[in-house]
């Protein structure tokens, strides 16, 4: 078995936090996939996710309520 590239650990690290190929649609299913998040900071980790989601939509994209809406 030949050593994981730095390369190879970037991507099954953004496969499995959902960043890259989502299988999710809301966050609540992403938050149940990865089991948990750290409650200290989860309004900057929201806003994160946010963004980073509206740049793989290619638009902007706000959650109210729960929901996430594209703008």
């Amino acid at each position: 078995m030949m050593p994981l590239q730095k390369e190879d650990i970037a991507l099954k690290r953004l496969v499995s936090q959902q960043i890259a190929v989502p299988k999710f649609e809301q966050p609540e299913q992403v938050v149940a996939w990865m089991g948990a998040m750290q409650a200290q900071d989860l309004k900057e980790r929201v806003k994160s996710a946010l963004k980073l989601y509206g740049a793989y939509l290619g638009r902007e994209v706000l959650w109210v309520g729960g929901v996430i809406h594209e703008l």
